[in-house]
């Protein structure tokens, strides 16, 4: 009833927009407006226009920036992706007839995994950083398609139905489409005649994405945040700008659902080694995801995973924390809570997924999940430290550092692998003091 009444308000949306477009073209011909004929069947059905697209064909390489002796402020650190580019001719032919007062609408559809989702979001943040007048008078809408493992896609499908049922549902069952006889009577053959024919399964899902892109009017708001990355020492990349010391990190992410250092990310690794992956590359190839995600479930219990072999990581790790509503909160600062621990898990959830651990992310309030899990042998020794009374936190930002130089640390970011790294650093995306968003689209409001 609820989904029934979305879509009578809906089309009550597009009445009120043809009546105020008939009001402004009065002064027309009759034959110059689209006019509907006088008496309508109960079936009547009125043809859409066809949807024209823009195909970006997205590959899995990360062009990681050279790391220079001096790097500057300013220092494009943002790896690019082939839809950096692509993207960027888009929004330059857009900015042409860009009107801030009145913003031209593009819509964007995502089709792909958690993977396609980072390498977006690298090329989109890289823009705005260095190409910030190319969003002027742009709106941009974006829309997923889950073509295989996508946590974004999977978070509205549990809060929008619709979505699930034709978004969510169909590009995740690959059975979907078979053709089913309710009746033990009746079969195929009774039902085909001149005028039936089956669809393609591809009709039908280009017709749902295409529903979708043309229904979805609400939006969802998921904070985007930055992760900074040093591979040395970060006194070593201290600038003055002003009367300020910037430390210039050597590389900077894009992040909208999370990450993991420890047991996670190095039992995730060790599935790729097993797979013939070099653990030196900087990404993860788009057949190896999929390949791989069929024994994600072994991650949960690592400890049957054979020959799989993870002690411990000696780290420092500082944040700030913050309340539900993402306002800062004071907590103790001294020696013990900022001391050297052996972590064996650190998780940083934006959006909640089938690994997360402690209280699940929302990804429109602007603080973070984070959980933490240390060796066993320490989880026994008696602290008033922060991550014995509560590992888990609310948090703004996050920083963390190598204790030893050599156990430099490696971080998997949205599902991606990267490092390794002395320290990172994880903050809001923000410009102008502005903690940005990704639009997402759905087809119920999201709270």
């Amino acid at each position: 009833m609820e989904a029934v009444q979305h879509r009578r308000q809906n089309f009550l949306t597009i009445k009120n927009d043809f009546l105020r477009m008939a009001s402004e073209n009065m002064h027309l011909s009759p034959n110059d407006l689209v006019q509907l004929p006088e008496t309508l069947p109960a079936d009547f059905l009125p043809p859409l226009g066809p949807i024209a697209h823009i195909t970006i064909n997205d590959s899995d390489n990360y062009e990681l920036p050279r790391v220079v002796a001096n790097q500057q402020p300013g220092f494009p650190a943002f790896p690019k992706t082939p839809v950096f580019t692509k993207l960027l001719e888009l929004l330059r032919m857009y900015s042409k007839v860009a009107d801030e007062q009145d913003p031209i609408k593009v819509r964007l559809c995502l089709a792909g995994n958690d993977s396609l989702v980072h390498r977006f979001i690298c090329s989109y943040m890289a823009i705005v950083s260095e190409f910030p007048e190319l969003l002027i008078g742009v709106a941009l809408k974006i829309f997923v398609v889950p073509f295989s493992r996508n946590t974004i896609s999977a978070y509205v499908a549990r809060h929008d139905a619709w979505y699930n049922r034709h978004i969510y549902v169909p590009f995740q069952e690959p059975n979907m489409t078979i053709p089913i006889v309710n009746s033990a009577k009746e079969t195929l053959e009774d039902k085909m005649d001149e005028d039936f024919a089956l669809r393609p399964p591809q009709l039908y899902l280009r017709g749902n994405i295409e529903s979708y892109v043309r229904e979805a009017q609400e939006i969802l708001a998921i904070r985007l945040y930055k992760v900074e990355a040093w591979s040395s020492e970060r006194s070593e990349t201290a600038r003055k700008v002003g009367k300020e010391t910037m430390f210039i990190p050597n590389l900077v992410f894009g992040m909208v659902q999370g990450l993991e250092i420890g047991l996670i990310c190095e039992a995730k690794q060790f599935l790729l080694r097993n797979k013939g992956v070099s653990v030196d590359s900087s990404f993860i190839t788009a057949e190896v995801v999929n390949s791989i995600e069929a024994e994600e479930d072994e991650l949960k219990t690592v400890s049957g995973m054979k020959d799989f072999r993870f002690s411990h990581l000696d780290l420092r790790v500082e944040f700030s924390k913050t309340d539900l509503t993402g306002k800062t909160v004071d907590m103790d600062r001294s020696s013990e809570n900022i001391a050297a621990a052996p972590y064996s898990r650190i998780s940083l959830n934006n959006i909640p997924n089938q690994l997360s651990i402690g209280i699940p992310a929302s990804p429109k309030e602007a603080c973070l999940e984070m959980s933490i899990k240390l060796t066993e042998s320490r989880v026994k020794q008696k602290s008033k430290a922060w991550f014995f009374v509560d590992p888990n936190q609310h948090v703004s930002s996050m920083d963390v550092f190598a204790a030893r130089d050599d156990q430099p640390f490696r971080v998997m970011i949205d599902g991606v692998h990267f490092g390794p790294f002395r320290s990172i650093r994880v903050s809001p995306f923000e410009v102008d003091g502005r903690h940005l968003s990704l639009p997402i689209s759905t087809f119920f409001p999201i709270q």
